[in-house]
């Protein structure tokens, strides 16, 4: 998702994939003040609005941004449980971290803490390189009778804050904590007068010929948080995902991977029994094989750092198919282009 403003109006650009169809690109035209809301009638209002991107995780239903949201998703997950998910910038003075804590722990009925204890709540966090703080806050908000938890981190720039925060039923946030984080780090903007370093993370190519693809293989449409797919085998895909930092950690990735094929998820200390390192022309590679309890479903991950990224290469789909692939697999995934 890439959000644009210009003048008095914004340019909202929102990518939308629906299985396995090439994204497409929606532009829609909103009064720039929908998008920077100022917090009072007095407060400035920015004279244009940078140009913001990220990756969506698998899973999150983008909504419709309005009011001062600039980004809206909604998660779901099971016993219909429910999140939310906001990015909100205000121009202007709005308080600080500190200030503002009080008033989220009140939206979690948890009692207020003096200003030397709401200094040292949070654990550190990077959004678009700057570094933050990721609040956690979890309770029964007034007149509710089931706990929710809250996750919220800022960040300043140019003379706005933003606000980026997830909220909804307490296990629900718990369990995709992970993954909010990676959207977090997955956060980029990119003004005129922008650093090399907080551009956007590149697009999927859309073309074959960046990719050393083997024999049997061809490129098809990627989907959400995906730079390249392909087919492989006819009863297989591969998929190549680049986030910044480590994306989540490899223990996080890997039970998302066993709940894929209906495996049950493991500890730290089971994993390193479940991976391997394999080298290739562009450096170690962690790779790690699962199967389904009943047989037919296999996947292979490899994953590889270069520089600040963190490359994920998956291999999914009929069990004999994967393990035909496996070694063309293994090899492309250390040397892709």
């Amino acid at each position: 998702m890439l959000r644009a403003a210009s003048g008095g109006f914004a340019a909202v650009i929102v990518l939308l994939a629906s299985g396995c169809q090439r994204e497409e690109v929606r532009v829609y035209r909103v009064p720039k003040e929908q998008i920077a809301a100022a917090p009072s009638a007095n407060a400035p209002v920015a004279e244009s609005a940078p140009k913001i991107g990220w990756q969506v995780p698998d899973g999150w239903q983008v909504k419709p941004s309005d009011g001062m949201r600039l980004g809206s998703f909604g998660v779901k997950g099971t016993d219909g449980a429910v999140a939310d998910v906001s990015v909100i910038p205000l121009p202007g003075e709005v308080g600080s971290v500190d200030s503002n804590i009080n008033r989220w722990r009140g939206q979690v009925g948890l009692a207020a803490v003096s200003a030397e204890e709401a200094a040292k709540l949070g654990e550190p966090v990077s959004i678009a390189g700057v570094d933050s703080r990721l609040l956690d806050f979890a309770g029964t908000p007034p007149g509710k009778g089931k706990a929710e938890r809250m996750l919220v981190a800022t960040l300043d720039r140019g003379g706005t804050k933003w606000f980026i925060k997830m909220q909804g039923d307490d296990a629900l946030v718990a369990s995709r904590r992970n993954e909010f984080i990676v959207f977090l780090k997955s956060v980029r903007f990119q003004d005129d007068s922008a650093s090399t370093a907080e551009t956007p993370a590149p697009a999927a190519t859309g073309s074959s010929s960046s990719w050393k693809i083997p024999a049997g293989w061809s490129e098809i449409a990627p989907g959400p948080m995906q730079q390249a797919k392909f087919s492989a085998g006819g009863k297989a895909e591969v998929t190549i995902s680049i986030f910044p930092g480590q994306a989540g950690g490899l223990l996080m990735n890997v039970n998302r991977w066993r709940g894929q094929v209906g495996l049950a998820g493991v500890d730290q200390a089971a994993l390193a029994n479940l991976t391997q390192q394999a080298d290739s022309p562009s450096g170690k590679l962690t790779v790690v094989d699962m199967k389904s309890d009943d047989g037919a479903k296999r996947l292979v991950a490899a994953i590889a750092t270069r520089g600040s990224e963190s490359w994920y290469f998956k291999l999914l789909g009929d069990a004999a198919t994967v393990e035909k692939e496996r070694a063309a697999f293994v090899k492309f995934s250390g040397d892709p282009r």
